[in-house]
């Protein structure tokens, strides 16, 4: 069972894209975190419009590399830590938090992630307490 829904927030007048993802299976929902990552920096979706409008300029469709780039993780469980391993083999830096201590030695505080995280990844239920979190 997948579902997938994105919705683009704005944090400081900027254009935020967040992926809610429900899996049962914990491998295919870190490749599907890092798809939707790649297709939203990649900008796929701007692309597939332009082209069923036969326009193939590939101006404002470039996105960045992740190398090197900051990603938070708020979550850290099962599926935060196994995307945590996946984004470090990107060469990216990762911030985690997570409300209760576990052994991923890099915790930083939410506050910290939405300074200076590029791109923020939630692993977490939805409940009252998380509802607005971004």
């Amino acid at each position: 069972m997948t579902v997938v829904r994105t919705v683009s927030l704005a944090k400081n007048s900027i254009p935020v894209p967040i992926i809610f993802a429900v899996f049962i299976n914990i491998d295919k929902n870190n490749a599907y975190n890092i798809l939707y990552a790649h297709l939203l920096n990649r900008k796929i979706h701007k692309a597939y419009q332009r082209t069923r409008d036969a326009n193939f300029a590939l101006a404002g469709l470039v996105g960045f590399n992740m190398f090197g780039k900051t990603v938070g993780i708020i979550g850290t469980g099962k599926i935060g830590l196994a995307t945590i391993k996946i984004l470090q083999g990107f060469g990216c830096k990762v911030l985690a938090y997570d409300k209760y201590l576990n052994n991923y030695t890099h915790q930083s505080s939410m506050e910290n992630i939405f300074k200076k995280a590029d791109i923020v990844s939630l692993h977490i239920p939805l409940t009252e307490e998380t509802t607005c979190l971004v």
